[in-house]
């Protein structure tokens, strides 16, 4: 055995808030792990270690026993600590030093290569066909809101005291609630969705029909798994929610564009669909709401074809004039549309909560893949939002953001009618949502609108060729949920001078 009686090996730099021992435990075992310490190799004494590193001869101590224990090294009685002859982290080594160094291009994408002597070699690893046509799908911003952040709430308004008051009531109580929980949802928290479902959006669904889930992605992406064979087709809205798109794109052949008019999403001319994602009651991102009679349409095309709808109910809270239209599975006697929705946006985006209405016939096969793929979403917070629900606060807090919102609504509204009506022209839209579309001129880019407002630290969201009747108009989409009035005021302000 090769006696390691010096420490010429590079240690880790260390960070101000990591510990000694931490440092260098990492250090030891990141140099076995690289190939810089063979297996059987002998570590130099805990003497002359913390003489060469600068440690104390007990932090030593301590990290080899932290290595001893995960079963990097092993101490021998009389002769020292020699590195193990089998590590546990052999076959999870990122590739030894000269193996990169040795092979950084031969092996073709795809595919592993061999050396001389047969032995596989590590190549750039093959990934799924599905990353072709997906993208990541980028989180909310997590830094201070500013004038135009679309598609955010303001978190201010949340009712943080209660929602804690909640959480310390349910961690005081019975601790059963987190050991496991049903892959449908809390019970309670089921009842409570479908009960307000039917009094708010005039959904039919018993609460055997609605699953909780971490959001609309993971709805969506259950369905999928539920609905989809290899081969089939898809459909979205065009212009539509790009998440949506992504999901899709991930499990089907082709995503198919159906064109949007002033009554929102047409009916599709093609018959090979297995499923539709739609936003009837405020389409995202041009902001109509679907009338009947295009909604009977498509429920009727939808019947005959045995496709599914999935309706996307993703900001129905926010309506600040009259009641909103009744969600389209409402009105579906064929069991055609499954509803989708999440308290994302009515609450804080963190939460990721949500929920999905089934036809009956998939309430079992959906609870059977939720089992398998994503289990349950965090129990406690399902029973404080249950509770959240039940006592009567997110009523409260729904009344109190209508109000707050349609305010700041009101305000972009005039300002940029009073500061920008040569510049940009309000889409037609149902007074709803976070955020309005505005129109541009023709012949300007709105991405170097976006570009120049950023400078003049304004946030908007650039949309290129959304309006099929004046495709070489450009749009911004203008949030107003995130930030306050006088926020707004400025925002267009500042707008008014970069689009001057």
């Amino acid at each position: 055995m090769k006696e390691t009686t010096s420490f010429p090996l590079a240690l880790l730099p260390r960070s101000p808030e990591m510990g000694a021992t931490d440092w260098l435990y990492a250090s030891l075992r990141e140099a076995i792990l690289g190939g810089q310490l063979h297996p059987g190799d002998r570590l130099p004494s805990t003497r002359d270690l913390a003489a060469q590193t600068g440690v104390s001869r007990g932090t030593v101590v301590a990290a080899f026993e932290l290595l001893q224990v995960e079963g990097y090294v092993e101490g021998k009685t009389g002769a020292g600590t020699f590195v193990r002859t089998t590590l546990p982290d052999d076959f999870l080594s990122t590739a030894r030093q000269q193996h990169d160094a040795e092979f950084p291009a031969k092996a073709r994408p795809g595919r592993r290569s061999r050396d001389p002597s047969g032995a596989r070699l590590a190549g750039p690893r093959r990934l799924s066909s599905i990353l072709r046509s997906v993208g990541e799908l980028r989180p909310y911003a997590s830094d201070p809101p500013r004038a135009f952040r679309a598609n955010q709430p303001d978190v201010r308004l949340f009712p943080a005291d209660v929602w804690r008051r909640l959480t310390g009531r349910r961690l005081r109580g019975s601790m059963n609630l987190m050991l496991d929980s049903d892959v449908a949802g809390f019970s309670p928290l089921r009842q409570a969705v479908a009960g307000y479902l039917r009094s708010a959006r005039g959904v039919r669904c018993e609460t055997h029909q609605v699953v909780i889930v971490s959001g609309a992605q993971e709805a969506m992406d259950l369905l999928c798994r539920v609905l989809l064979d290899p081969g089939d087709r898809v459909a979205v809205e065009s212009p539509g929610y790009s998440g949506a798109r992504r999901v899709l794109a991930a499990h089907a052949s082709s995503v198919v564009d159906i064109q949007v008019d002033n009554e929102g999403m047409t009916v599709p001319e093609v018959d090979d669909l297995r499923l539709i994602y739609v936003t009837p009651s405020h389409q995202y991102p041009l902001g109509m709401a679907m009338p009947v009679s295009r909604r009977m349409a498509l429920l009727e095309w939808a019947r005959l074809r045995d496709a599914l709808i999935v309706e996307d109910d993703y900001d129905s809270e926010f309506w600040y004039t009259g009641r909103p239209l009744p969600a389209m599975q409402g009105i579906d006697t064929a069991g055609v549309v499954t509803l989708i929705g999440s308290f994302s946006k009515v609450l804080v985006p963190g939460l990721r909560l949500g929920y999905v209405v089934l036809p009956e016939d998939l309430v079992e096969p959906f609870i059977a893949i939720k089992s398998v793929v994503a289990r349950y979403a965090p129990p406690l917070a399902q029973a404080v939002l249950a509770d959240f629900i039940e006592q009567g606060h997110f009523a409260r807090h729904l009344r109190r953001v209508r109000e707050v919102y349609a305010g700041r609504r009101a305000v972009l509204v005039e300002e940029v009618e009073k500061r920008l009506s040569g510049a940009v022209r309000l889409a037609d839209s149902v007074p709803a949502g976070l955020q309005m579309l505005a129109w541009l001129d023709s012949g300007t880019d709105p991405y170097e609108v976006a570009r120049a407002a950023s400078r003049w630290q304004v946030e908007v969201t650039p949309h290129n060729g959304l309006d099929d009747a004046s495709p070489h108009l450009g749009a911004l989409q203008l949030g107003f949920g995130a930030v306050g009035e006088g926020e707004i005021r400025r925002g267009v302000e500042r707008l008014t001078r970069v689009l001057s």
